[in-house]
Protein backbone atom coordinates (compact mmCIF):
# COMPACT_ATOMS: atom_id res chain seq x y z
CA UNK A 1 0.00 0.00 0.00
CA UNK A 2 1.43 3.61 -0.95
CA UNK A 3 1.20 5.98 1.49
CA UNK A 4 1.77 9.92 0.72
CA UNK A 5 2.65 12.14 3.82
CA UNK A 6 1.81 15.73 2.83
CA UNK A 7 3.10 18.43 5.17
CA UNK A 8 2.54 22.38 4.92
CA UNK A 9 4.83 23.17 7.82
CA UNK A 10 8.28 25.55 6.85
CA UNK A 11 9.28 24.88 10.59
CA UNK A 12 9.58 21.90 12.90
CA UNK A 13 6.51 21.30 14.55
CA UNK A 14 4.10 18.64 16.20
CA UNK A 15 2.78 17.64 13.02
CA UNK A 16 6.55 17.03 11.82
CA UNK A 17 7.35 14.91 14.63
CA UNK A 18 4.61 13.01 14.22
CA UNK A 19 5.16 11.73 10.55
CA UNK A 20 8.33 11.21 11.46
CA UNK A 21 7.17 8.72 14.46
CA UNK A 22 5.70 7.02 11.92
CA UNK A 23 8.04 6.51 9.41
CA UNK A 24 10.44 5.13 11.95
CA UNK A 25 8.28 2.22 12.71
CA UNK A 26 5.99 1.92 9.93
CA UNK A 27 5.94 -1.96 8.52
CA UNK A 28 7.86 -1.95 5.25
CA UNK A 29 7.06 -5.22 4.07
CA UNK A 30 3.06 -3.46 4.32
CA UNK A 31 3.49 -0.36 3.09
CA UNK A 32 5.26 2.32 1.01
CA UNK A 33 5.92 5.82 2.31
CA UNK A 34 7.26 8.96 0.89
CA UNK A 35 6.87 12.58 2.40
CA UNK A 36 5.94 15.89 0.83
CA UNK A 37 7.04 18.94 2.13
CA UNK A 38 6.95 22.48 0.83
CA UNK A 39 10.65 23.89 -0.95
CA UNK A 40 13.14 24.52 1.65
CA UNK A 41 11.09 23.13 4.83
CA UNK A 42 13.20 22.73 8.32
CA UNK A 43 10.94 19.70 8.56
CA UNK A 44 13.46 17.55 5.87
CA UNK A 45 16.06 17.31 8.71
CA UNK A 46 13.43 15.45 10.40
CA UNK A 47 13.39 12.60 7.78
CA UNK A 48 17.50 12.29 7.04
CA UNK A 49 18.61 8.95 7.90
CA UNK A 50 15.20 7.55 8.02
CA UNK A 51 15.01 5.82 4.19
CA UNK A 52 11.88 7.30 3.02
CA UNK A 53 11.68 9.81 0.02
CA UNK A 54 11.30 13.45 0.81
CA UNK A 55 9.90 15.29 -1.97
CA UNK A 56 10.16 19.29 -1.89
CA UNK A 57 7.56 21.47 -3.56
CA UNK A 58 6.92 24.26 -5.00
CA UNK A 59 3.74 25.02 -2.64
CA UNK A 60 2.56 27.45 -0.14
CA UNK A 61 4.19 26.87 3.27
CA UNK A 62 2.08 27.33 6.26
CA UNK A 63 -1.15 27.42 4.96
CA UNK A 64 -4.08 24.93 4.57
CA UNK A 65 -5.03 25.90 1.69
CA UNK A 66 -4.03 27.74 -1.07
CA UNK A 67 -5.96 27.63 -4.29
CA UNK A 68 -2.43 27.99 -6.59
CA UNK A 69 -1.20 25.08 -5.10
CA UNK A 70 -4.18 22.86 -5.54
CA UNK A 71 -3.06 22.20 -9.27
CA UNK A 72 0.46 21.92 -8.30
CA UNK A 73 -0.17 19.36 -5.52
CA UNK A 74 -2.88 16.87 -7.97
CA UNK A 75 0.22 16.38 -10.41
CA UNK A 76 2.15 15.18 -7.37
CA UNK A 77 -0.20 13.14 -6.46
CA UNK A 78 -0.70 11.58 -9.54
CA UNK A 79 2.52 11.04 -10.20
CA UNK A 80 3.10 8.98 -7.09
CA UNK A 81 0.89 6.57 -7.94
CA UNK A 82 -0.49 6.59 -4.31
CA UNK A 83 -3.49 4.49 -2.50
CA UNK A 84 -3.51 7.19 0.32
CA UNK A 85 -2.46 10.62 0.96
CA UNK A 86 -2.16 11.66 4.53
CA UNK A 87 -2.26 15.00 5.03
CA UNK A 88 -0.96 17.61 7.98
CA UNK A 89 -2.70 20.69 7.69
CA UNK A 90 -3.44 21.27 3.80
CA UNK A 91 -7.06 21.04 3.02
CA UNK A 92 -5.22 21.80 -0.91
CA UNK A 93 -3.95 18.31 -1.04
CA UNK A 94 -7.17 16.26 0.03
CA UNK A 95 -8.80 18.54 -2.52
CA UNK A 96 -6.39 17.82 -5.05
CA UNK A 97 -6.98 14.28 -4.27
CA UNK A 98 -10.04 14.01 -5.23
CA UNK A 99 -10.67 12.01 -8.24
CA UNK A 100 -7.12 10.22 -7.87
CA UNK A 101 -6.84 8.19 -4.29
CA UNK A 102 -8.49 8.60 -0.94
CA UNK A 103 -7.24 10.94 1.78
CA UNK A 104 -7.22 11.17 5.22
CA UNK A 105 -5.52 13.88 7.49
CA UNK A 106 -4.82 14.26 10.98
CA UNK A 107 -6.25 16.79 13.30
CA UNK A 108 -3.41 17.90 15.32
CA UNK A 109 -4.67 21.50 16.73
CA UNK A 110 -8.12 22.59 17.35
CA UNK A 111 -9.57 25.09 15.46
CA UNK A 112 -10.91 27.92 17.22
CA UNK A 113 -12.11 30.17 14.60
CA UNK A 114 -15.48 31.44 16.13
CA UNK A 115 -18.69 31.89 14.11
CA UNK A 116 -17.59 34.71 11.83
CA UNK A 117 -16.54 34.74 7.90
CA UNK A 118 -13.43 32.67 8.66
CA UNK A 119 -15.51 30.15 10.83
CA UNK A 120 -17.78 29.71 8.07
CA UNK A 121 -15.15 29.18 5.46
CA UNK A 122 -13.09 26.73 8.08
CA UNK A 123 -16.39 24.68 8.01
CA UNK A 124 -17.06 24.92 4.31
CA UNK A 125 -13.32 23.58 4.33
CA UNK A 126 -13.99 20.71 5.97
CA UNK A 127 -16.72 19.41 4.22
CA UNK A 128 -15.83 19.87 0.53
CA UNK A 129 -12.34 18.62 0.93
CA UNK A 130 -13.76 15.39 2.38
CA UNK A 131 -11.73 12.40 3.25
CA UNK A 132 -11.19 10.60 6.90
CA UNK A 133 -10.08 12.38 9.49
CA UNK A 134 -7.60 10.94 12.68
CA UNK A 135 -8.15 12.77 15.92
CA UNK A 136 -5.58 12.71 18.03
CA UNK A 137 -7.61 13.11 21.26
CA UNK A 138 -11.15 12.95 22.24
CA UNK A 139 -10.52 16.85 22.49
CA UNK A 140 -9.61 16.99 18.55
CA UNK A 141 -12.48 14.68 17.50
CA UNK A 142 -15.42 16.94 19.55
CA UNK A 143 -13.56 19.87 17.11
CA UNK A 144 -14.19 18.00 14.15
CA UNK A 145 -17.83 17.19 14.80
CA UNK A 146 -18.19 20.89 15.67
CA UNK A 147 -16.95 22.00 12.27
CA UNK A 148 -19.56 19.93 10.98
CA UNK A 149 -17.37 16.84 9.44
CA UNK A 150 -19.09 13.47 9.45
CA UNK A 151 -18.74 11.84 12.80
CA UNK A 152 -18.20 7.91 10.92
CA UNK A 153 -15.06 9.10 8.97
CA UNK A 154 -13.33 9.88 11.92
CA UNK A 155 -10.43 7.88 13.66
CA UNK A 156 -9.32 8.12 17.08
CA UNK A 157 -6.31 7.06 17.17
CA UNK A 158 -3.73 8.81 20.21
CA UNK A 159 -0.32 10.11 19.86
CA UNK A 160 2.75 7.62 20.37
CA UNK A 161 6.17 9.43 20.95
CA UNK A 162 9.83 8.50 20.63
CA UNK A 163 11.12 7.53 23.32
CA UNK A 164 13.37 10.51 25.11
CA UNK A 165 14.83 7.98 27.85
CA UNK A 166 15.73 9.50 31.50
CA UNK A 167 19.42 10.51 31.38
CA UNK A 168 21.31 10.34 34.53
CA UNK A 169 23.39 13.44 36.17
CA UNK A 170 26.37 13.38 33.79
CA UNK A 171 24.33 13.65 30.49
CA UNK A 172 21.93 16.17 32.04
CA UNK A 173 25.24 18.28 32.77
CA UNK A 174 27.09 17.37 29.58
CA UNK A 175 23.31 18.83 27.55
CA UNK A 176 23.18 21.89 29.75
CA UNK A 177 26.40 22.72 28.88
CA UNK A 178 25.77 22.22 25.12
CA UNK A 179 23.23 25.09 25.68
CA UNK A 180 25.75 26.96 27.14
CA UNK A 181 24.08 26.55 30.67
CA UNK A 182 25.64 26.25 33.82
CA UNK A 183 25.68 22.84 34.68
CA UNK A 184 24.95 23.63 38.30
CA UNK A 185 21.28 25.71 36.98
CA UNK A 186 18.05 23.95 37.56
CA UNK A 187 16.59 24.31 33.87
CA UNK A 188 13.02 24.69 33.29
CA UNK A 189 12.06 24.10 29.57
CA UNK A 190 9.52 23.74 27.06
CA UNK A 191 9.52 22.59 23.24
CA UNK A 192 7.16 24.45 21.57
CA UNK A 193 6.31 26.43 18.18
CA UNK A 194 6.35 30.47 18.89
CA UNK A 195 2.94 30.69 17.74
CA UNK A 196 -0.10 32.68 19.19
CA UNK A 197 -1.65 29.53 20.40
CA UNK A 198 1.30 28.45 22.61
CA UNK A 199 0.95 31.37 24.78
CA UNK A 200 5.17 31.83 25.05
CA UNK A 201 4.14 35.14 26.84
CA UNK A 202 2.81 33.89 30.28
CA UNK A 203 5.91 31.49 30.32
CA UNK A 204 8.13 34.30 30.41
CA UNK A 205 6.52 36.37 32.34
CA UNK A 206 6.26 33.13 34.69
CA UNK A 207 10.12 32.86 34.39
CA UNK A 208 10.41 36.70 35.85
CA UNK A 209 8.76 35.86 39.15
CA UNK A 210 10.53 32.71 39.10
CA UNK A 211 13.80 34.12 38.79
CA UNK A 212 13.16 36.66 41.68
CA UNK A 213 12.12 34.28 43.94
CA UNK A 214 15.18 31.72 43.14
CA UNK A 215 18.50 32.57 40.93
CA UNK A 216 19.35 29.11 40.37
CA UNK A 217 16.49 29.01 37.46
CA UNK A 218 17.65 28.84 33.36
CA UNK A 219 15.11 28.55 30.70
CA UNK A 220 15.64 26.62 27.51
CA UNK A 221 13.00 27.37 24.59
CA UNK A 222 13.14 25.06 21.69
CA UNK A 223 11.28 26.11 18.77
CA UNK A 224 10.81 28.39 15.94
CA UNK A 225 8.12 30.56 14.42
CA UNK A 226 5.96 34.30 13.96
CA UNK A 227 6.21 35.22 17.44
CA UNK A 228 10.11 34.42 18.21
CA UNK A 229 12.04 37.87 17.71
CA UNK A 230 8.72 38.92 19.62
CA UNK A 231 9.46 36.87 22.39
CA UNK A 232 12.83 37.82 22.57
CA UNK A 233 11.96 41.41 22.67
CA UNK A 234 9.93 40.77 25.66
CA UNK A 235 12.36 38.36 27.92
CA UNK A 236 14.95 41.29 27.16
CA UNK A 237 12.03 43.85 28.74
CA UNK A 238 11.39 41.71 31.53
CA UNK A 239 15.11 41.63 32.37
CA UNK A 240 15.44 37.60 31.86
CA UNK A 241 16.93 37.46 28.47
CA UNK A 242 20.59 36.45 30.21
CA UNK A 243 18.32 33.60 31.69
CA UNK A 244 17.03 32.05 28.51
CA UNK A 245 18.40 30.38 25.86
CA UNK A 246 16.41 30.32 22.41
CA UNK A 247 17.82 27.60 21.01
CA UNK A 248 15.18 27.61 17.63
CA UNK A 249 14.84 24.09 16.05
CA UNK A 250 16.83 21.32 17.85
CA UNK A 251 17.34 18.82 15.41
CA UNK A 252 18.51 16.29 18.56
CA UNK A 253 15.33 17.01 20.44
CA UNK A 254 16.72 14.40 22.85
CA UNK A 255 19.52 16.45 24.06
CA UNK A 256 16.92 19.14 24.83
CA UNK A 257 15.03 17.07 27.20
CA UNK A 258 17.99 15.88 28.98
CA UNK A 259 18.97 19.97 29.33
CA UNK A 260 16.16 20.19 31.76
CA UNK A 261 14.89 19.18 35.31
CA UNK A 262 11.05 20.55 34.75
CA UNK A 263 8.91 20.89 31.77
CA UNK A 264 6.57 23.76 31.48
CA UNK A 265 4.58 24.43 28.83
CA UNK A 266 1.64 27.42 28.57
CA UNK A 267 -0.63 26.98 25.54
CA UNK A 268 -3.96 28.57 25.64
CA UNK A 269 -5.36 25.58 23.14
CA UNK A 270 -3.73 21.97 22.83
CA UNK A 271 -5.28 19.28 21.37
CA UNK A 272 -3.08 16.50 22.69
CA UNK A 273 -0.01 17.49 23.81
CA UNK A 274 2.56 15.82 22.27
CA UNK A 275 5.54 17.35 23.47
CA UNK A 276 4.30 16.84 27.30
CA UNK A 277 4.51 13.55 26.59
CA UNK A 278 7.90 13.28 25.01
CA UNK A 279 8.93 15.35 28.51
CA UNK A 280 7.03 12.14 30.24
CA UNK A 281 9.12 9.78 28.57
CA UNK A 282 12.49 11.52 29.79
CA UNK A 283 11.07 11.56 32.91
CA UNK A 284 10.35 15.30 34.08
CA UNK A 285 7.77 16.08 36.06
CA UNK A 286 6.14 18.69 34.21
CA UNK A 287 3.64 22.10 34.51
CA UNK A 288 0.95 22.48 32.24
CA UNK A 289 -2.17 24.68 31.82
CA UNK A 290 -5.48 23.86 32.14
CA UNK A 291 -5.64 23.34 27.66
CA UNK A 292 -8.25 20.77 26.70
CA UNK A 293 -5.86 18.36 25.56
CA UNK A 294 -3.90 18.55 28.18
CA UNK A 295 -6.41 17.88 31.07
CA UNK A 296 -7.63 14.81 28.98
CA UNK A 297 -4.36 13.03 29.28
CA UNK A 298 -2.44 14.16 32.42
CA UNK A 299 -3.94 14.52 35.75
CA UNK A 300 -3.06 16.93 38.31
CA UNK A 301 -0.70 16.50 40.97
CA UNK A 302 -0.29 12.65 39.37
CA UNK A 303 1.77 13.15 36.30
CA UNK A 304 1.98 17.04 36.19
CA UNK A 305 0.53 20.03 38.03
CA UNK A 306 -1.98 22.21 35.94
CA UNK A 307 -2.46 25.61 36.56
CA UNK A 308 -5.30 28.01 35.00
CA UNK A 309 -4.37 29.28 31.82
CA UNK A 310 -2.98 32.61 31.07
CA UNK A 311 -2.01 33.06 34.74
CA UNK A 312 2.10 33.20 34.94
CA UNK A 313 1.84 33.59 39.30
CA UNK A 314 0.25 30.18 38.67
CA UNK A 315 3.31 28.97 36.62
CA UNK A 316 5.32 30.59 38.66
CA UNK A 317 4.41 28.72 41.77
CA UNK A 318 4.65 25.41 40.30
CA UNK A 319 7.72 26.07 39.52
CA UNK A 320 9.14 27.19 42.56
CA UNK A 321 7.23 24.28 44.65
CA UNK A 322 8.99 21.93 42.44
CA UNK A 323 12.13 23.21 42.37
CA UNK A 324 12.03 22.81 46.50
CA UNK A 325 10.19 19.95 46.58
CA UNK A 326 12.12 17.55 45.26
CA UNK A 327 10.54 14.47 46.10
CA UNK A 328 7.04 16.11 44.98
CA UNK A 329 8.78 16.56 41.44
CA UNK A 330 10.52 12.47 41.17
CA UNK A 331 6.79 11.42 41.81
CA UNK A 332 5.46 13.34 39.12
CA UNK A 333 8.39 12.18 36.85
CA UNK A 334 8.00 8.62 37.83
CA UNK A 335 3.95 8.86 36.97
CA UNK A 336 4.41 10.52 34.02
CA UNK A 337 7.14 7.79 33.15
CA UNK A 338 5.01 5.06 33.68
CA UNK A 339 2.08 6.74 31.48
CA UNK A 340 4.18 7.10 28.64
CA UNK A 341 5.33 3.27 28.57
CA UNK A 342 1.57 2.03 28.92
CA UNK A 343 -0.43 4.83 26.65
CA UNK A 344 1.96 6.43 24.08
CA UNK A 345 4.68 5.03 22.56
CA UNK A 346 5.74 5.18 18.72
CA UNK A 347 4.95 1.52 18.01
CA UNK A 348 1.78 1.14 19.09
CA UNK A 349 0.85 4.46 17.98
CA UNK A 350 2.21 3.43 13.85
CA UNK A 351 -0.29 0.39 14.54
CA UNK A 352 -3.19 1.90 14.97
CA UNK A 353 -2.30 4.41 12.63
CA UNK A 354 -1.36 1.58 9.88
CA UNK A 355 -5.01 -0.26 11.14
CA UNK A 356 -6.76 2.98 10.04
CA UNK A 357 -5.24 2.73 6.45
CA UNK A 358 -6.25 -0.10 5.91
CA UNK A 359 -9.98 0.33 6.75
CA UNK A 360 -9.79 3.46 4.75
CA UNK A 361 -8.55 1.45 1.76
CA UNK A 362 -11.08 -1.68 2.65
CA UNK A 363 -14.02 0.92 2.20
Amino acid sequence: MKILHILSDSNIGGAGTYVANIIKNYDRNKFIMSVLIPNGSAAAKLFEGLDVRVIEADIAADKSFDIRSVAKLRKYIKESGCDIIHTHGSASARLASKGICKSVFTKHTLSVSGNGIKGLIDRLLYRVAGGYAIAVSQAARDNLISLGFNRKKIYTVLNGVTDMLPADQQIKAESKKSFGIDSSKYVIGCVARFSPEKDYPTFLHAAKTASEKCDKLAFLLCGDGSTRNEMKSLAKSLGIYPKCVFAGNVYDIQRAYHAMDLYCITSIHESFGQSLVEAWSAQLPAVTTDAKGFVEISQNGVTSVICRRSNPEEISDAIIDLYENHDKARLLAQNGRKLYEEKYDSITFTRGIEKVYENILNK
